[in-house]
């Protein structure tokens, strides 16, 4: 009874964890139906039992959600199909790809779901983050791309970002260098408005680049965790 009641407790903070990180307006909670939100929950919980990181300090459980997320979620790459077909158009249900339902629960989802997984988990263990646009160095990138800030225990600004440390490991190649040659670009109220354009990938990185509305940084020294 009482195990029952300390796990009733739990998976009660977790969709609690779970509505906060939905809040933001860099993601979109209306793709969710109330079995998805549930099914995201018992992930959670169990994930949460999995990683035991009570006694570790803020950095290292940091990491150690960034590693687990990477080691356990894929990429699914058919999501941009619709994007780079001249026809555009994205089947509804292939939506749930934004989500960290998809990565939790279907072990397969984009840049969105990523962050969303990954600051839901953050947030379990009373982490803070926020979630932030960048650009990849490439010119032939042409979308935004999702990633994780947090603050560390002695107040550096820290990036966390499980798809781009499994292309780095894939590429062998610095992670902490590679990210350090992206621009970083804050949201504003135009990317909330946009998010779901170009067949759910949002405003394109040249349509970010043309406005003057949008703050860009460039490298991970310049990049700051803001509160608003």
């Amino acid at each position: 009874m009482i195990v029952n009641m300390k796990n009733d407790m739990i998976m009660k903070e977790v969709l609690a964890d779970i509505s906060l990180v939905l809040s933001d307006p860099m993601f979109s909670k209306e793709l969710y139906t109330s079995d998805m939100l549930n099914e995201l929950a018992i992930a959670i919980f169990k994930i949460k039992k999995l990683l035991s990181l009570q006694r570790l300090n803020v950095n290292e459980r940091a990491l150690q959600i960034e590693q687990y997320v990477a080691e356990h979620v894929s990429l699914y790459m058919a999501y941009f199909a619709s994007f780079n077909n001249d026809a555009c158009e994205i089947s509804p249900s292939e939506l749930i790809y934004r989500t960290a339902y998809s990565a939790a629960c279907l072990g397969k989802t984009t840049c969105y779901g990523f962050s969303e997984l990954v600051r839901i988990l953050l947030l379990s263990f009373q982490i803070p983050s926020k979630t932030i646009l960048a650009k990849f160095p490439k010119e032939k990138y042409k979308i935004m791309h999702y990633t994780t800030l947090f603050k560390t225990d002695d107040g550096r600004n820290f990036i966390l970002d499980p798809e781009r440390r499994q292309y780095c490991l894939w590429k062998k190649i610095s992670f902490e260098e590679y990210m350090d040659q992206l621009v970083y670009v804050y949201p504003n109220q135009d990317w909330y408005q946009h998010k779901l354009d170009h067949c759910g990938v949002g405003r394109l990185a040249s349509e970010v680049f043309e406005r003057h509305d949008y703050e860009l940084v460039k490298g991970l020294k310049q990049v700051q965790y803001r509160d608003q």
